[in-house]
């Protein structure tokens, strides 16, 4: 699996364990970037850090941003689990 459709099947997980939360997500045209609606009433912005980080980032930081990486990465734990399996 190559970079961009890693990046693609990491998104759906993200979007459909953010919507079990409540929360919505918009990628923004054009750019390697999704708005996350908190259920809040604030938004964050998700970007993915390509490599040498291979890394999503959230922001602004605060402590609903730091639960939502949780969500995110228990979310992407289960896509790395799911993918050692099949090898």
């Amino acid at each position: 699996m190559n970079q961009g459709q890693r990046v693609i099947a990491e998104i759906k997980l993200i979007r459909s364990a953010l919507k079990q939360q409540g929360d919505r997500i918009q990628k923004l045209p054009r750019q390697a970037v999704w708005v996350i609606y908190h259920h809040s009433g604030k938004s964050y912005r998700l970007t993915y850090q390509p490599v040498p980080i291979s890394a999503w980032s959230l922001h602004p930081p605060d402590n609903n941003a730091s639960r939502l990486l949780g969500v995110i990465d228990q979310a992407l734990n289960n896509l790395a689990t799911s993918d050692r399996r099949r090898a």
